[in-house]
Protein backbone atom coordinates (compact mmCIF):
# COMPACT_ATOMS: atom_id res chain seq x y z
CA UNK A 1 0.00 0.00 0.00
CA UNK A 2 2.80 2.39 0.93
CA UNK A 3 4.63 1.61 -2.33
CA UNK A 4 1.50 2.26 -4.40
CA UNK A 5 0.87 5.57 -2.61
CA UNK A 6 4.44 6.75 -3.11
CA UNK A 7 4.29 5.67 -6.74
CA UNK A 8 1.04 7.56 -7.28
CA UNK A 9 2.53 10.71 -5.76
CA UNK A 10 5.59 10.40 -7.98
CA UNK A 11 3.40 9.98 -11.05
CA UNK A 12 1.46 13.12 -10.14
CA UNK A 13 4.73 15.02 -9.78
CA UNK A 14 5.99 13.81 -13.15
CA UNK A 15 2.63 14.58 -14.75
CA UNK A 16 2.79 18.15 -13.50
CA UNK A 17 6.26 18.54 -15.03
CA UNK A 18 5.27 17.25 -18.44
CA UNK A 19 1.74 18.63 -18.73
CA UNK A 20 2.87 22.03 -19.92
CA UNK A 21 4.50 20.58 -23.02
CA UNK A 22 1.84 17.98 -23.78
CA UNK A 23 0.29 19.90 -26.66
CA UNK A 24 3.41 21.50 -28.11
CA UNK A 25 5.75 18.65 -28.98
CA UNK A 26 6.85 19.99 -32.40
CA UNK A 27 7.82 23.36 -30.88
CA UNK A 28 10.12 21.98 -28.22
CA UNK A 29 13.83 22.58 -28.39
CA UNK A 30 15.74 19.37 -29.06
CA UNK A 31 17.09 18.97 -25.52
CA UNK A 32 13.61 19.58 -24.10
CA UNK A 33 12.20 16.98 -26.47
CA UNK A 34 14.70 14.42 -25.19
CA UNK A 35 13.87 15.32 -21.57
CA UNK A 36 10.15 15.05 -22.25
CA UNK A 37 10.67 11.65 -23.86
CA UNK A 38 12.64 10.47 -20.83
CA UNK A 39 9.89 11.65 -18.47
CA UNK A 40 7.22 9.78 -20.42
CA UNK A 41 9.37 6.64 -20.41
CA UNK A 42 9.87 6.86 -16.64
CA UNK A 43 6.11 7.28 -16.24
CA UNK A 44 5.56 4.12 -18.29
CA UNK A 45 7.95 2.21 -16.00
CA UNK A 46 6.02 3.42 -12.96
CA UNK A 47 2.71 2.40 -14.56
CA UNK A 48 4.15 -1.07 -15.17
CA UNK A 49 5.25 -1.24 -11.53
CA UNK A 50 1.71 -0.66 -10.25
CA UNK A 51 0.01 -2.82 -12.86
CA UNK A 52 -1.46 0.01 -14.94
CA UNK A 53 -1.62 0.07 -18.75
CA UNK A 54 1.57 1.76 -19.96
CA UNK A 55 0.99 1.33 -23.70
CA UNK A 56 -0.39 4.86 -24.29
CA UNK A 57 2.78 6.23 -22.70
CA UNK A 58 5.14 3.95 -24.63
CA UNK A 59 3.31 4.82 -27.85
CA UNK A 60 3.95 8.47 -27.04
CA UNK A 61 7.64 7.74 -26.42
CA UNK A 62 7.84 6.09 -29.85
CA UNK A 63 6.30 9.16 -31.52
CA UNK A 64 8.61 11.50 -29.61
CA UNK A 65 11.62 9.40 -30.59
CA UNK A 66 10.64 9.50 -34.25
CA UNK A 67 10.42 13.30 -34.05
CA UNK A 68 13.82 13.46 -32.33
CA UNK A 69 15.43 11.12 -34.87
CA UNK A 70 14.17 13.27 -37.73
CA UNK A 71 15.94 16.24 -36.16
CA UNK A 72 19.13 14.46 -35.10
CA UNK A 73 19.62 10.96 -36.42
CA UNK A 74 23.00 10.39 -34.75
CA UNK A 75 21.88 10.74 -31.12
CA UNK A 76 21.82 7.28 -29.47
CA UNK A 77 19.46 8.45 -26.72
CA UNK A 78 16.45 8.58 -29.05
CA UNK A 79 17.05 5.01 -30.22
CA UNK A 80 17.62 3.90 -26.63
CA UNK A 81 14.36 5.40 -25.37
CA UNK A 82 12.37 4.07 -28.31
CA UNK A 83 14.01 0.67 -27.79
CA UNK A 84 12.79 0.63 -24.20
CA UNK A 85 9.29 1.54 -25.34
CA UNK A 86 9.24 -1.33 -27.83
CA UNK A 87 10.74 -3.67 -25.22
CA UNK A 88 8.02 -2.71 -22.75
CA UNK A 89 5.42 -3.58 -25.40
CA UNK A 90 7.04 -6.97 -25.98
CA UNK A 91 8.27 -6.08 -29.47
CA UNK A 92 11.80 -7.37 -28.95
CA UNK A 93 12.67 -7.34 -32.64
CA UNK A 94 12.10 -3.59 -33.03
CA UNK A 95 13.74 -2.99 -29.66
CA UNK A 96 16.78 -4.96 -30.81
CA UNK A 97 17.11 -2.81 -33.93
CA UNK A 98 17.03 0.37 -31.83
CA UNK A 99 19.45 -0.83 -29.15
CA UNK A 100 21.82 -2.09 -31.86
CA UNK A 101 21.70 1.33 -33.54
CA UNK A 102 22.35 3.06 -30.22
CA UNK A 103 25.30 0.73 -29.59
CA UNK A 104 26.80 1.47 -33.00
CA UNK A 105 26.50 5.20 -32.35
CA UNK A 106 28.07 4.85 -28.91
CA UNK A 107 30.08 1.60 -28.69
CA UNK A 108 31.42 2.47 -25.23
CA UNK A 109 28.00 2.47 -23.56
CA UNK A 110 27.67 -0.82 -21.69
CA UNK A 111 23.92 -0.50 -21.21
CA UNK A 112 23.19 -0.53 -24.94
CA UNK A 113 25.06 -3.83 -25.25
CA UNK A 114 23.20 -5.21 -22.25
CA UNK A 115 19.80 -4.29 -23.68
CA UNK A 116 20.82 -5.65 -27.08
CA UNK A 117 21.76 -8.97 -25.47
CA UNK A 118 18.54 -9.11 -23.49
CA UNK A 119 16.46 -8.66 -26.65
CA UNK A 120 18.39 -11.41 -28.43
CA UNK A 121 17.80 -13.65 -25.42
CA UNK A 122 14.04 -12.99 -25.58
CA UNK A 123 14.09 -13.73 -29.32
CA UNK A 124 15.88 -17.03 -28.53
CA UNK A 125 18.95 -15.94 -30.48
CA UNK A 126 21.10 -17.39 -27.72
CA UNK A 127 24.40 -17.34 -29.62
CA UNK A 128 23.85 -13.71 -30.57
CA UNK A 129 22.96 -12.86 -26.98
CA UNK A 130 26.10 -14.59 -25.69
CA UNK A 131 28.18 -12.58 -28.14
CA UNK A 132 26.63 -9.30 -26.95
CA UNK A 133 27.09 -10.14 -23.26
CA UNK A 134 30.65 -11.37 -23.86
CA UNK A 135 31.55 -8.17 -25.72
CA UNK A 136 30.25 -6.19 -22.76
CA UNK A 137 32.16 -8.26 -20.20
CA UNK A 138 35.40 -8.00 -22.19
CA UNK A 139 35.29 -4.20 -22.20
CA UNK A 140 37.24 -2.29 -19.52
CA UNK A 141 35.58 -2.88 -16.16
CA UNK A 142 33.25 -0.14 -14.93
CA UNK A 143 32.95 -0.23 -11.14
CA UNK A 144 29.56 1.51 -11.30
CA UNK A 145 28.01 -0.94 -13.77
CA UNK A 146 25.82 -3.79 -12.53
CA UNK A 147 27.36 -6.95 -14.01
CA UNK A 148 25.16 -9.32 -12.02
CA UNK A 149 22.35 -9.58 -14.58
CA UNK A 150 24.78 -9.79 -17.50
CA UNK A 151 26.49 -12.92 -16.14
CA UNK A 152 23.11 -14.36 -15.15
CA UNK A 153 21.62 -13.79 -18.61
CA UNK A 154 24.70 -15.19 -20.32
CA UNK A 155 24.63 -18.23 -18.04
CA UNK A 156 21.04 -18.89 -19.06
CA UNK A 157 21.84 -18.57 -22.76
CA UNK A 158 24.85 -20.87 -22.42
CA UNK A 159 22.71 -23.51 -20.74
CA UNK A 160 20.10 -23.28 -23.49
CA UNK A 161 22.66 -24.29 -26.13
CA UNK A 162 24.17 -27.06 -24.01
CA UNK A 163 27.34 -25.28 -22.84
CA UNK A 164 26.67 -26.37 -19.28
CA UNK A 165 30.14 -26.06 -17.78
CA UNK A 166 30.49 -22.47 -19.04
CA UNK A 167 27.01 -21.71 -17.74
CA UNK A 168 27.97 -22.91 -14.27
CA UNK A 169 31.10 -20.74 -14.37
CA UNK A 170 28.93 -17.70 -15.07
CA UNK A 171 26.63 -18.57 -12.19
CA UNK A 172 29.78 -18.87 -10.04
CA UNK A 173 30.52 -15.25 -10.96
CA UNK A 174 26.95 -14.19 -10.22
CA UNK A 175 27.24 -15.70 -6.74
CA UNK A 176 30.64 -14.08 -6.22
CA UNK A 177 29.05 -10.71 -6.96
CA UNK A 178 25.98 -11.35 -4.81
CA UNK A 179 26.52 -14.29 -2.43
CA UNK A 180 23.13 -13.76 -0.75
CA UNK A 181 21.10 -14.23 -3.92
CA UNK A 182 18.96 -17.34 -3.55
CA UNK A 183 17.84 -17.36 -7.18
CA UNK A 184 21.45 -17.61 -8.36
CA UNK A 185 22.07 -20.72 -6.22
CA UNK A 186 18.78 -22.17 -7.47
CA UNK A 187 19.69 -21.68 -11.13
CA UNK A 188 23.22 -22.99 -10.63
CA UNK A 189 21.81 -26.03 -8.84
CA UNK A 190 19.40 -26.82 -11.67
CA UNK A 191 22.19 -26.36 -14.19
CA UNK A 192 24.50 -28.72 -12.28
CA UNK A 193 21.75 -31.34 -12.36
CA UNK A 194 22.41 -31.65 -16.09
CA UNK A 195 25.94 -32.98 -15.47
CA UNK A 196 26.81 -36.46 -14.30
CA UNK A 197 28.32 -36.76 -10.82
CA UNK A 198 27.20 -33.23 -9.92
CA UNK A 199 23.94 -34.21 -8.23
CA UNK A 200 25.29 -33.74 -4.70
CA UNK A 201 26.70 -30.29 -5.50
CA UNK A 202 23.42 -29.39 -7.18
CA UNK A 203 21.43 -30.37 -4.11
CA UNK A 204 23.72 -28.31 -1.88
CA UNK A 205 23.05 -25.29 -4.11
CA UNK A 206 19.30 -25.89 -3.95
CA UNK A 207 19.48 -26.22 -0.17
CA UNK A 208 21.44 -22.97 0.08
CA UNK A 209 18.89 -21.31 -2.17
CA UNK A 210 16.12 -22.38 0.20
CA UNK A 211 18.08 -21.08 3.21
CA UNK A 212 18.36 -17.71 1.46
CA UNK A 213 14.60 -17.50 1.09
CA UNK A 214 13.99 -18.70 -2.46
CA UNK A 215 10.86 -20.80 -1.90
CA UNK A 216 10.78 -22.47 -5.34
CA UNK A 217 13.90 -24.37 -4.31
CA UNK A 218 11.76 -26.55 -2.04
CA UNK A 219 9.92 -28.20 -4.94
CA UNK A 220 13.22 -28.85 -6.73
CA UNK A 221 14.69 -30.38 -3.58
CA UNK A 222 11.70 -32.69 -3.24
CA UNK A 223 11.97 -33.72 -6.88
CA UNK A 224 15.73 -34.18 -7.21
CA UNK A 225 17.22 -34.54 -3.74
CA UNK A 226 14.77 -36.58 -1.68
CA UNK A 227 15.05 -39.94 -3.42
Amino acid sequence: MRFRLLTALLLLSIESISQGTMDSIPNLEYDSLISYMRIELVKSFMYDAIGEDSKPLTNKVILLAEEAIQRKADDPLSYNYRGHAYKSQGDYYKALIDFSKASRLNPDDLFYLKFKGQCKKELKDYIGAIEAFSTLIEKPHDKDFEYFSVYSDRAYCLSMIGRITESIMDYDEVIRIDPENGLAYFLRGLTKMQLQNKENEACIDLSTSLELGYEDALNAIREYCSK
